[in-house]
């Protein structure tokens, strides 16, 4: 007897491994999660006086986060703004616009919210004109950027919703809702990083799925998707 139940529980326990084994096979489509990321640059030149930021930082759309050049050349800018509003005419108003341009380009602000990725230069550096001070991305509207192949293309549509699986690794995957909001027109090797639902396809899609963030997706992140929930 004891034989007979030693026998029954092995075999359940194959069949579990098996079924775990078979997993991926669940998933139509893989790839890695990306955000919309924005690189600001510099538009003035000057030393950097100010450059409050740090990497993780999360910022809002149009805030402060430093200026370039001197406090001398920014009091010589407002001073003639100034001198222009109360000596008002046409040509004088064209002037003040001219001058609220220079302020602007010499401000640093973040053009979204989101989170700062990485920062590229420092307070008391100089600046020139285009350089690359810091990147940032909203990090709560995430993308999954996934790949099927032809066969599948019927399949889906854009808008349409699917059950997300982020990959957390030690086989923990986490159940996000996202949806489908660019299908390529155009077919393109297979990544090596990436094994679709028919590993043998030589071309395939590429589809993005924006994913409401909870906090826990990174950029970089290997991600599942089924078509048929």
């Amino acid at each position: 007897m004891n034989d007979v139940i030693k026998t029954l529980f092995i075999v359940a326990i194959a069949l579990v491994l098996a079924g775990c084994g078979n997993k991926k096979g669940n998933y139509d489509a893989s790839g890695t999660f990306e955000a919309t990321e924005v690189i600001v640059s510099a538009q003035a030149v000057g030393e950097i006086k100010q450059f409050d930021l740090f990497e993780g930082q999360t910022v809002r759309e149009n805030q402060l986060l430093g200026y370039i050049d001197s406090d001398v050349q920014q009091r010589q800018l407002a001073a003639q703004r100034v001198a222009l509003q109360n000596n008002y005419s046409s040509q004088s108003v064209a002037q003040m616009a001219q001058l609220d341009d220079q302020i602007n380009k010499s401000l640093i602000k973040a053009p979204i919210s989101g989170t700062v990725l990485s920062k590229y230069a420092e307070q008391g550096e100089l600046a020139t004109q285009g350089r690359a001070l810091f990147k940032m991305a909203d990090m709560e509207q995430i993308y999954l950027r996934a790949y099927i192949t032809a066969d599948q293309l019927n399949q889906w549509q854009l808008n349409q919703e699917v059950p997300v699986f982020a990959d957390f690794g030690k086989d923990k995957m986490r159940e996000y809702r996202g949806v489908i909001t660019w299908i390529s027109d155009k077919a393109e090797f297979t990544p090596r990083t990436v094994l679709t639902k028919n590993e043998r396809a030589n071309q395939v899609y590429a589809v993005k799925i924006a994913v409401k963030n909870d906090g826990y997706l990174k950029i970089g992140m290997y991600g599942e998707v089924r078509i048929n929930d």
